[in-house]
């Protein structure tokens, strides 16, 4: 084995034997290419299995078999072995003053750093075992425990990756000189003017835009002061001078043989222009509420769209409230249900508690009037505790009811009965004691979980069910079946609208907040939209506030029902002719209010009301 030269930085230019690190002595070429010292050879041939015989190379791991001559016989690295020698001439005085020489050179920036090996603490750790996954080991790790790995000593890998790292510079060197070499200004230049383009291809598209806008909107005001003009025009002329019918009927009544025959066809002349003005005037009688029903459609969905809106006449118009009718019970006020017929019915209980065990009790039903008399007390008997009433089109009273936390149905099917059909339905979770329920046009009701997010769907005919999943809105409150999607208000409020299609999504609806929360859906018939019922309870002053709106729809239906205390059992109504029914109830006492439907034509039936196109 070699020893380390001590002849200054000179020393650190002649090659290294991988296995000493030391300057290269005997130094012999194996067959993969890898040169070592003579002496570190032969001891590696003697760790080696077959001693004399077999030689791995340190580096690469090939194995060679030897000659007779054992190391002797490998060939010389003349090339290698010549500049060592020369190094070996040299006398004392010319390596000192190479030294001196080295020494006035600027010292380089960069330093050899040696890492210990972790196992062998005193030996430099010169290579890296591949083998072990890029491990740092020793010249004594190389004999021992990775002895049969593929190792490559710390240098070889560092030449590599510095090669590769400077293939890479080159490259970014290169380009770097062709960006530098572009002209610039050019460049920046180009730039400024595609964008300045843009700009004005932005600002003479909007300006298009906007000049349609500016017609569409004037056309559109021109539409509502002609139609304001118009209604005005009709409701001064509503007072008739009915001067010329009473001379008519005055001849009538003297019954002048000759008056009559000789005025007949003047007098009939002006009784019929009186009575196609009278028919004109009935028309004229409804503009006020056809002026408050009047609403604009925003339409635009397409991107090249420049059409605002359109004017529509909403149907979706009730009279003012004329029915207050104070309700007195016997029990409790549970529920409130319009009857087919137009009658309203109400649900009272003693209030028992007995009736969530299973035990019979008795609740009573009765049924209202429109002007608020009790046309009839009715009593029936429940295994349960009642929830809700409803009934469907053919006229069947059901009984939405709770039993051992069990939701059931008890049908009537003749109101002159007391005995029920109780019948448990499929929901297997909890639901709301507070549960209000509308039917839709298929007689069906939607069920909410009380503790998941799953929407039911019941057939009130037959009790079959269907159940539909809300994703990530749990807890709902209230739900409601609205053409082929399914609504729901859940625990914090919002309103959520699921297709009723499997692979549909739920998403959040808008609506006016600054009503209330919203507490009830329920479907108008007329027009299958969905009309949510907001409440707001100022618990100050005890001021209860109801408002109904169409959903996403600030302005409400009706106008807002206050009462100065705070219901406990609250539920809006609609019949089969869409009039509105509310029930407001605090224990025994309550009041229901009803808004009649307002029967509106559309705009193209009233005559001249819309200018000629």
């Amino acid at each position: 084995m070699a020893q380390h030269s001590t002849g200054g930085n000179l020393a650190n230019l002649l090659p290294e034997c991988p296995i000493c690190m030391g300057i290269m002595r005997g130094a012999r070429l194996l067959n993969c290419g890898h040169t070592y010292c003579q002496d570190c050879l032969e001891k590696a041939v003697l760790r080696s299995p077959a001693p004399h015989r077999l030689l791995v190379c340190p580096e690469c791991r090939t194995e060679m078999a030897l000659g007779e001559d054992g190391v002797n016989g490998l060939k010389r690295n003349f090339s290698l072995q010549t500049i060592i020698d020369k190094y070996d001439n040299m006398t004392l005085s010319q390596k000192e003053e190479t030294s001196r020489q080295e020494a006035t050179e600027p010292t380089p920036t960069e330093e050899k750093y040696t890492v210990k090996c972790e196992r062998h603490t005193n030996e430099v750790a010169y290579f890296i075992c591949e083998t072990c996954w890029g491990t740092l080991i020793c010249r004594v790790c190389t004999e021992g425990d990775h002895f049969k790995h593929h190792f490559v000593s710390v240098k070889g890998k560092s030449d590599n990756l510095k090669a590769s790292l400077m293939e890479i510079i080159e490259q970014h060197q290169k380009l770097t000189a062709q960006v530098i070499g572009r002209d610039q200004s050019r460049a920046v230049d180009s730039i400024a003017c595609n964008i300045q383009r843009l700009e004005n291809e932005v600002k003479q598209t909007a300006a298009k835009k906007i000049l349609a806008l500016q017609k569409e909107k004037d056309k559109l005001i021109r539409l509502v002061q002609h139609i304001g003009q118009v209604m005005e025009e009709r409701t001064n002329n509503m007072y008739y001078n009915e001067k010329p019918i009473d001379s008519i009927v005055e001849m009538v009544v003297r019954d002048n043989e000759y008056d009559i025959t000789a005025g007949y066809l003047e007098a009939m002349g002006h009784l019929k222009m009186s009575l196609a003005e009278m028919k004109e005037k009935m028309s004229s009688s409804i503009m006020p509420d056809v002026a408050k029903c009047l609403s604009f459609k925003e339409e635009g969905s397409r991107s090249t769209d420049t059409k605002l809106c359109d004017l529509v006449l909403s149907n979706t118009c009730w009279k003012p409230a004329t029915t207050y009718v104070d309700i007195n019970a016997m029990g409790n006020i549970l529920a409130l249900s319009c009857g087919p017929l137009g009658d309203w019915y109400v649900l009272c209980s003693s209030g028992s508690s007995g009736q969530a065990r299973g035990e019979e009790k008795s609740v009573c039903l009765r049924q209202l009037s429109n002007d608020g008399q009790c046309k009839r007390v009715k009593t029936l008997n429940l295994k349960a505790k009642p929830l809700d009433i409803v009934f469907t089109k053919s006229g069947q009273l059901c009984i939405l009811c709770l039993c051992n936390n069990v939701l059931c149905l008890a049908t009537v099917q003749h109101l002159s009965k007391t005995s029920t059909v109780m019948k448990p339905l499929q929901v297997k979770d909890l639901v709301n004691e507070t549960l209000k329920v509308t039917a839709n046009h298929q007689d069906q009701v939607c069920v909410p979980d009380k503790n998941g997010c799953g929407i039911w769907k019941i057939n009130v005919n037959n009790g079959t069910g269907q159940k539909f999943s809300m994703d990530d809105f749990p807890h709902p409150v209230n739900a409601a079946s609205c053409g082929t999607s399914i609504y729901c208000i859940t625990a914090e409020k919002q309103i959520i609208q699921r297709q009723g299609f499997p692979s549909s999504v739920p998403t959040v609806c808008e609506h006016d907040i600054k009503s209330g929360e919203p507490v009830q859906l329920l479907v108008d018939p007329k027009t299958c939209t969905l009309l949510v019922v907001h409440q707001s309870v100022n618990t100050d002053t005890s001021n209860f506030e109801l408002n109904i709106h169409q959903l996403g729809r600030s302005k409400p239906v009706v106008k807002a029902l206050n009462v100065n205390w705070v219901p406990s059992v609250m539920k809006v109504d609609i019949n089969q002719k869409g009039n509105l029914t509310i029930l407001l109830a605090k224990e025994q006492s309550g009041m229901i209010v009803e808004y009649k439907r307002e029967n509106l034509p559309s705009l193209h039936d009233i005559p001249g009301l819309l200018p000629q196109e």
